[in-house]
């Protein structure tokens, strides 16, 4: 699912358009994924973010 919100994807309000409160929200992702930030083509050891998945 392509989330449409250019200034910042993960918003409580952009959560709210595409997560019902009402159905059950189950974690699939077996470990957290740290992202790092690249530059050159190369990894720095600079933590972005972290990546789950849920269904």
């Amino acid at each position: 699912m392509k989330i449409k919100n250019s200034i910042n994807a993960y918003s409580g309000v952009t959560a709210e358009k595409y997560i019902f409160s009402l159905k059950p929200i189950m974690n699939v992702a077996s470990e957290v994924e740290t992202q790092y930030n690249w530059v050159d083509n190369k990894r720095t050891d600079e933590v972005v973010g972290y990546k789950l998945y849920f269904v």
